[in-house]
């Protein structure tokens, strides 16, 4: 089950996303369910006739039938070039800091991405 709400305010050059999640998941093999909820912003500003930043974060939570508890946070940011009226490429940064319970179950990834992206219709 899972309940979304999204909030967009767009502007000339800028464009703000909330999304906000809650969701609940029954597993049948396993029995223990999951609750978790999920909060993101994103904003997206147009900086030049063919270039956009793009910036965003995240925070979820999640909750399991056996006592298991997580938060995992992200921020990311991209930088992007229109190639074309289809076509962009983008350079991507992430950070992302989760915190459980479990002993050996937190994490830190920070990840560099490039990303070429095109539409066919």
């Amino acid at each position: 089950t899972r309940i979304r709400g999204i909030v967009r305010v767009t502007g000339r050059r800028t464009t703000f996303l909330l999304t906000g999640e809650i969701s609940n998941r029954d597993y049948e093999v396993t029995e223990i369910d999951q609750d978790s909820y999920r909060l993101r912003l994103d904003a997206t500003r147009q900086v030049g006739s063919h270039f956009s930043v793009a910036m965003g974060g995240n925070f979820e939570h999640s909750t399991r039938q056996d006592g298991i508890d997580s938060d995992t946070y992200t921020v990311n940011i991209a930088l992007i070039r229109e190639l074309g009226r289809k076509s962009k490429v983008s350079l991507n940064l992430l950070h992302r800091d989760r915190a459980t319970n479990v002993e050996g179950g937190d994490y830190t990834e920070n990840r560099i991405g490039v990303a070429l992206t095109t539409s066919f219709f």
